[in-house]
């Protein structure tokens, strides 16, 4: 064999075993990575009220059940909340935000 095809040879064996290589990586990290319906936000908990229930996730007013409106917090994001005065007007789960509106502890 030539040195010229021994070169070629060796060329083509080592693309074989990056690609064989790349496919394994990638057939394993999607098989590993979870899917993204399965990730929980990072602040939601298990006890975290439902969409569109009171203190629970909401993207616009009308996503709000029982007359709450759909408010921006820094941390949570859209939250169903309503005004309030003081802790007593929000529940026990919840507190009054310096701007009295109900927040989640």
């Amino acid at each position: 064999m030539s040195e010229r095809a021994g070169s070629w040879k060796r060329a083509v064996t080592a693309a074989a075993v990056v690609s064989a290589t790349l496919v394994a990586l990638q057939t394993t990290s999607a098989d590993a990575a979870p899917h993204a319906s399965d990730a929980a936000p990072r602040d939601q908990s298990d006890h975290e009220p439902p969409f569109g229930a009171f203190l629970g996730p909401c993207n616009k007013d009308s996503d709000c059940s029982g007359g709450n409106t759909c408010t921006s917090f820094r941390r949570r994001g859209n939250r169903c909340t309503h005004a309030c005065k003081t802790a007593s007007d929000c529940g026990p789960a919840a507190r009054c935000t310096g701007q009295n509106r109900c927040g989640l502890n």
